[in-house]
């Protein structure tokens, strides 16, 4: 369907060229008509065909209306990402929500970066890697408790395998 009066379960759509050269957004548009409960969305997903002829979903994207729909408000919604298993269930490894946090593991991000694991294993849950060469510095963090101020903690691990916390209070450090 490319845009006729008629409703239709979805239409995609080419941005015309004639009134949206200053869009702000691409020019393929999906849109899941009739929607009329909160949880509703649209789906992009990524299939591949298997040796025997079927087709294997391998993940995909959707977008949700959270809020809004239901009530007639301004709508808020969220992004999904998914992925298979080794079987064929869809799992959804990644969300953005409208408030800009970000759930990896987690499906309902409680903070901007909110990373979580079921694994019982001792595993990294997060990596940092600087891969400069011979002579790179290492890798780092630096927490700010307020941005804009000089109270942070930085912990620094250095290419020679050694491990520094620094504790800045104003103009107090601490190592």
């Amino acid at each position: 369907h490319t845009g006729s009066a008629t409703p239709v379960p979805w239409d995609i759509r080419e941005s015309s060229s004639s009134n949206n050269n200053d869009a702000p957004y691409g020019v393929l548009h999906l849109t899941r008509m009739n929607m009329n409960a909160d949880g509703a969305g649209a789906n992009l997903h990524f299939r591949t065909k298997k040796n025997d002829g079927s087709a294997q979903e391998v993940g995909g994207i959707g977008a949700t209306i959270d809020t809004g729909l239901s009530a007639n408000a301004t709508v808020t919604g969220s992004l999904h990402f998914y992925t298979t298993d080794a079987g064929s269930n869809r799992q959804e490894k990644m969300t953005i929500n409208s408030d800009g946090k970000v759930g990896i593991g987690t499906s309902g991000p409680s903070t901007p970066l909110h990373v979580r694991t079921t694994t019982t294993s001792l595993d990294n849950l997060l990596l940092l890697e600087n891969n400069g060469g011979s002579g790179s510095p290492g890798v780092g963090i630096k927490m700010f408790s307020n941005v804009g101020t000089a109270n942070y903690l930085e912990i620094l691990h250095d290419a020679f395998g050694h491990t520094n916390f620094k504790t800045v209070n104003g103009s107090s450090t601490y190592s």
